[in-house]
């Protein structure tokens, strides 16, 4: 009986000594980052979330979770959450797995369904949102992505930030020169007669105009070899 017991303790200590738990390590994105469609204050929730898993991260991405701002409206509603991967950034490759819809949304966290991602890779989606809206300006702009296994591991994880702006802090002004067809002109003789006599004073009719909707300044130079020019 003692030596059962005592195969029995060193099968225990065996174990303990050769058994390694497998670990899921998180780490930081190579590169991520969440570009918004508006900026400004209050508007429509939309945008694009790019992101290239490290090397480092252990594990097969199975979700990816977006965490809002906290001034920002989200609504809870997974239904109210969609993505797409059309138009997406140069060079990059669309989500692998992404869901259509969101499968859950905890207070400023939306988590969509992901395949696994290859590190080396830069993948995007789109996504959009109803009932949900952008902050005020300046106030709690920070936010987080982050990639998950199936047991709800973190693998990857970053904090992003966006600016929030006033619809009046953006303007953009532009001029454009106006072509000749815009500055339609034509000159008629109001003197009858050719060829004439010396010393004969000719009148001329220049009438002229603008096609432009805007306002363009115009002026007209006369210049004859023939002859002299009075008035203006």
């Amino acid at each position: 009986m003692k030596k059962i017991t005592a195969l029995i303790f060193l099968a225990l200590i065996l174990f303990v000594y050769f058994y390694k738990p497998v670990e899921i390590r998180a780490s930081g994105f190579a590169n991520a980052y969440l570009r918004l469609s508006n900026q400004s204050a209050s508007s429509p929730l939309s945008g694009t979330v790019c992101a290239q898993a490290s090397a480092a991260g252990a594990g097969s991405e199975a979700k990816i979770a977006i965490t809002f701002p906290g001034s920002f409206t989200v609504s809870s509603d997974p239904n109210d959450w969609t993505t797409n991967t059309a138009s997406l950034p140069q060079g990059s490759t669309p989500w692998p797995g992404i869901g259509a819809i969101a499968t859950s949304v905890s207070d400023k966290t939306v988590t969509f369904a992901s395949d696994d991602l290859t590190s080396g890779d830069l993948y995007c989606f789109n996504f959009a949102a109803s009932s949900s809206t952008t902050g005020a300006t300046g106030s709690n702009l920070n936010g987080a992505l982050t990639t998950k296994n199936s047991s709800n591991n973190t693998i990857d994880s970053t904090v992003y930030a966006v600016a929030i702006v006033l619809n009046n802090q953006i303007a953009v002004n532009a001029s454009v020169d106006p072509q000749a067809s815009n500055l339609p002109i034509s000159i008629e003789s109001e003197t009858a007669g050719s060829p004439f006599p010396q010393d004969t004073t000719i009148t001329y009719k220049i009438t002229y105009g603008s096609t432009s909707t805007g306002s363009v300044p115009l002026t007209i130079q006369a210049q004859w070899y023939d002859g002299t020019i009075e008035g203006d």
